[in-house]
């Protein structure tokens, strides 16, 4: 896999051993001028809480997820130290907005830079000027195939130099293992600069942050993209938040304190039909609660539902006993199924009968073997107006050039 990383550097920085988005020397090139906007996307005028993460010679995107809190890859901040790191509020870095300077950042303790759970918090001096988009509690296998909608600062195509301007498009969430997502790359897709970026879903007319980017399986536009899950690591983006931002208050509790908390063993009672994991019948509606879907009539039988789900209950040769005498099959002596109704957390892939959650403590990871073993690609990126392609070479003669950091997975 390839890390989405793309960096300004000079002289030193190119023969010196780099880490984050410090820069490390293109080690391939690809011939290809499409022109692609955060690949296949457009300039975006909206989206106030994505944020340009400068990091002094080179950059990621972010996304302020309470007053003061930014989060983004853990790869992007690796080896930077804080007072390098500023944050920008605005559409194009080189344009008007507001930048606010840095005091602290954390590394997700769990996570793995250009890896599962590649995450990092930011905290800034004072509340950014836009409000925050809380991030998601959802199991992201229970949405697979939903839309999502991507946001950043990087290029537009493998060797673009036009990071800087905030570009956004949408794509479909594919696949997910402990720590990460997985989307396609069309119609959309991300690159380099686009690091720590969001991956937004809206749930009940709600944006979520779902996950940060983190790599692709190979060149921009090809292969699938990787990124972080939210969901993964609230626990610790909520205590960071609850000891961090003045602005934040204390972390939310699973008791009703107005506020809706991540990892409870059942529904918060402050929002019982949020996208928390668990489809139980404490939200009262199932087609208000996001983990709840399927269980409607929609030609799929789920087993998880707070109520019998009358897909389970039609004529198919199987005998499901929660259906009792709706269920013809259960007239003829035929095979006979116990169905639990009324379940707590959801399992497997849309809760898909019997199905093994890949998110489980027990799932194994695909993450060596999309990428086949190698990481191909991060996404920070190069100052705005830095030249891209084999500018690192004109490093070497003192010219501010573009690279690629191109690492092993660690």
């Amino acid at each position: 896999m390839r890390l989405k990383t793309f960096s300004a550097s000079i002289v030193v920085g190119l023969t010196a051993a780099m880490v984050g988005c410090g820069g490390l020397p293109a080690v391939s090139e690809r011939a290809s001028t499409t022109d692609w906007a955060i690949v296949n996307g457009k300039d975006d005028l909206g989206d106030p809480a994505t944020v340009y993460v400068s990091l002094g010679g080179g950059s990621c995107t972010g996304t302020l997820i309470s007053p003061q809190v930014v989060l983004t890859a853990q790869h992007c901040t690796e080896g930077v130290s804080t007072g390098a790191i500023e944050i920008f509020f605005g559409n194009d870095a080189d344009g008007p907005g507001t930048w606010i300077q840095a005091v602290h950042y954390a590394e997700n303790p769990q996570g793995q830079p250009g890896g599962p759970g590649d995450l990092a918090l930011i905290t800034l001096q004072s509340p950014g000027p836009t409000p925050p988009i809380p991030i998601s509690l959802a199991n992201p296998a229970t949405l697979i195939g939903h839309d999502v909608h991507i946001v950043g600062f990087g290029v537009t195509d493998e060797n673009g130099s036009d990071s800087g301007k905030k570009r956004h498009g949408f794509t479909t969430l594919i696949d997910s293992e402990p720590g990460l997502i997985y989307t396609n790359v069309k119609p959309s897709s991300t690159c380099y600069g686009d690091s720590g970026g969001p991956t937004f879903i809206n749930l009940n007319g709600q944006d979520y942050v779902m996950a940060a980017t983190s790599f692709g399986t190979a060149e921009c536009g090809y292969g699938e993209d990787a990124s972080a899950r939210t969901d993964d690591a609230a626990s610790w983006i909520n205590s960071y938040i609850a000891a961090h931002d003045p602005n934040g208050g204390s972390a939310p509790g699973c008791g009703p304190d107005g506020k809706c908390a991540a990892g409870c063993g059942e529904p918060d009672p402050d929002c019982p039909c949020a996208a928390d994991g668990l489809c139980t019948s404490a939200c009262g509606d199932v087609a208000k609660d996001p983990d709840c879907a399927g269980c409607g009539q929609d030609g799929t039988c789920r087993t998880d539902c707070p109520a019998v789900d009358d897909d389970c209950c039609t004529t198919n040769g199987e005998c499901f006993q929660a259906c009792g005498s709706l269920d013809a099959d259960c007239a003829g002596g035929s095979t006979s199924s116990s169905v639990t109704v009324g379940g707590g957390a959801t399992s497997g892939a849309g809760g898909s009968p019997g199905g093994e959650d890949p998110n489980g403590a027990g799932g194994s990871s695909n993450h060596a073997n999309r990428a086949g073993g190698a990481l191909l690609w991060t996404g920070c990126s190069a100052a705005p107006g830095s030249v891209g392609g084999e500018a690192w070479l004109f490093g070497l003669l003192g010219l501010a050039g573009a690279s690629r950091a191109i690492r092993s997975r660690r």
